[in-house]
């Protein structure tokens, strides 16, 4: 049986990643946070892609259809992409 980790087990002088570890460095180095108004018309703008976020849609996890929603949500917004 696995014990389970007290507080005292645990490191809390470890610092937190400053950057999510799923992006690499220069890949977004701007700071500043999107205005409320972007993100609640890119939350619309997902929403109309159940692909990208329901699990019980048809085409949810197939890349192909995945990736055509992202472009569309994104000429959509006028946000540009890598080639």
């Amino acid at each position: 049986m696995t014990k389970r980790p007290i507080d005292s087990d645990i490191d809390h002088e470890q610092e937190p990643p400053s950057k999510s570890p799923c992006l690499a460095v220069g890949d977004n180095d701007d700071p500043r946070p999107l205005p409320a108004s972007i993100i609640a018309l890119l939350i619309t703008r997902i929403q109309h892609h159940p692909c990208i976020w329901d699990h019980d849609h048809e085409f949810f996890g197939h890349r192909e259809q995945i990736d055509s929603a992202w472009r569309a949500i994104a000429e959509q917004t006028d946000v540009q992409g890598e080639s």
